[in-house]
């Protein structure tokens, strides 16, 4: 094990109170990250139902995140914190750790998405022809370039599942290779943008919009470099100043993504920069111990929720629901995902081990 280079786990601030049966269990502290999660989940509603709300000028382009940088947040995100475990030593390179890894991903993704999916299927798709093909394509996620007919914002759950698959020989295998090195992330980093770059050189680049673990892989690596880092950055978060001049530079960095958005691997790096701003602003903050009040508290249930209002909300946009009253379908997908929170998600999270 010492080979690998498993650092010691810092201590992870995530403690919750006994909760009754209809809560949502959240931190009794701030995670910035689970802010952005909420908040990048309704980022997405709003700008899927640009094509159908008449607002002037669209409000503003400031203050709007294209959908797919919102879904690029979430996969360094998920970098993030999947690689966190994996170089902390919550996991570790043998059977029965890779087991639990694989065992908690699956608990974590697969619930909602075939529940969603079902349902999808039940009310809205009753006449599609159901055979092996469309089982492997649509409920276990089977496809390369991921294209979903049930519901199309799952495409983003089957790109998480490609790196699940690959996100412990990444780390592990990186950590082996340059195990004498602190610079092994970087590595690792730079390889990965490698393999985007020439992605980008090819037809499948624009025309599949990058809906493969290729065209996502940086986002993901980038997560597990600033999980790497987590030390270094936490020793940043001593002024204020730091923490003040991180949120107004990836404030701005937004701002630059928004009113450039293209595919290409300009905006890839962008995108990176704008998660590793992130990362630093949550490691920054965690680091502070800050308690919570309501406007907190309700934020941090939005990042609870997130997952379940970013998948219903896309069947409900298929299906026309709602689609002209922000608000209204805004509220719909928050009690859908509250219910399937209570109902299957909270149940199951607490297998996890």
């Amino acid at each position: 094990m010492a080979l690998l280079g498993f650092r010691k786990r810092p201590q992870l601030i995530m403690t919750t109170r006994s909760a009754s049966r209809f809560a949502i269990i959240m931190p009794q502290q701030v995670d910035f990250l689970l802010i952005v999660r909420g908040l990048a989940a309704l980022s997405v509603i709003y700008w899927h139902l640009g094509g159908y709300l008449e607002i002037e000028n669209y409000w503003s382009s400031f203050f709007i995140i294209p959908g797919r940088l919102a879904v690029r947040i979430f996969f360094m995100m998920s970098g993030y914190l999947i690689g966190y475990g994996l170089i902390y030593g919550k996991y570790r390179p043998n059977y029965r750790d890779l087991g639990r890894f694989y065992v908690n991903r699956l608990l974590r993704i697969y619930p909602i998405f075939l529940v969603v999916s079902l349902v999808a299927l039940v009310f809205a798709y009753r006449d599609l022809t159901i055979d092996a093909d469309f089982v492997l394509r649509e409920l276990l996620m089977g496809q390369w370039n991921h294209d979903y007919q049930l519901n199309g914002v799952f495409w983003t759950l089957g790109v998480e599942v490609h790196f699940y698959l690959i996100a412990p020989l990444l780390v592990f295998g990186a950590l082996a290779l340059f195990r004498q090195a602190s610079y092994w992330a970087i590595a690792l980093y730079l390889m990965a943008l490698l393999v985007v770059w020439g992605y980008s050189k090819s037809d499948f680049f624009s025309s599949w919009d990058m809906r493969s673990i290729v065209g996502g892989i940086t986002h993901f690596v980038i997560g597990i470099l600033c999980a790497s880092y987590k030390d270094k950055i936490a020793q940043l978060a001593r002024g204020k100043v730091f923490l003040a001049l991180a949120a107004c530079l990836v404030l701005i960095l937004i701002a630059r993504f928004n009113h450039s958005y293209s595919i290409n691997l300009k905006a890839v790096l962008l995108s990176n920069l704008i998660g590793v701003g992130l990362i630093f602003l949550h490691v920054m903050l965690e680091t502070k111990k800050l308690g919570v009040n309501l406007l907190v508290k309700i934020l941090l249930a939005l990042g609870v929720l997130s997952y379940g209002i970013y998948a219903w909300h896309g069947l409900l946009i298929i299906n026309r629901i709602l689609v002209d009253n922000l608000a209204l379908h805004t509220l719909a997908t928050i009690v859908l995902a509250y219910a399937t929170y209570i109902i299957v998600e909270r149940p199951l999270l607490s297998l996890k081990q």
